[in-house]
């Protein structure tokens, strides 16, 4: 994993706040994992490519497209992280950003062992059923969660 740096500690926040933000702080928390177990595994997914930071940085892993959903040009959540991610001030005042933070903070500093043991991937289990059900191919299609935390289904092995 490369230096964590501020923008890291941000971007990194925001896609937990994007990504978990109905959850329990556990379920920040395991999504915290996820970003940091990536950037650690240093595959294509950490590779920077058009992100503008260096490779296999949690800013990286979560801005690579198609990674963190939040993040797809398509999904009507960007438009607010993008704001947030402007005016970093704001975010900070939002209950939901601080706890996101503190999950991220917590999962770093080691104060909270990674309740996912390794995954580096998850799906709400209403996806990973609509997945399944699909004639398309799908990252998920023939893997076994590891584990449900809430209504996330985390994955290990995925290449």
């Amino acid at each position: 994993m490369s230096p964590v740096r501020a923008i890291d500690i941000l971007i990194a926040a925001l896609t937990i706040y994007g990504e978990a933000r109905g959850c329990s702080q556990h379920g920040r928390l395991a999504v915290a994992h996820t970003i940091i177990n990536r950037a650690k595994e240093r595959k294509y997914w950490g590779m920077a490519r058009s992100t503008g930071h260096p490779d296999h940085s949690l800013a990286a892993v979560c801005l690579r497209a198609w990674q963190y959903s939040v993040w797809n040009e398509s999904d009507p959540n960007r438009l607010k992280l993008e704001a947030l991610r402007e005016e970093y001030e704001r975010a900070i005042e939002d209950i939901h950003c601080r706890n996101s933070l503190k999950a991220l903070i917590d999962a770093l500093d080691g104060h909270e062992p990674d309740p996912t043991d390794g995954a580096t991937h998850y799906l709400t289990q209403q996806a990973h059923e609509k997945a399944l059900r699909s004639d398309r191919d799908h990252w998920s299609k023939g893997r076994d969660y590891h584990l449900q935390i809430g209504s996330h289904r985390f994955f290990k092995g995925v290449a």
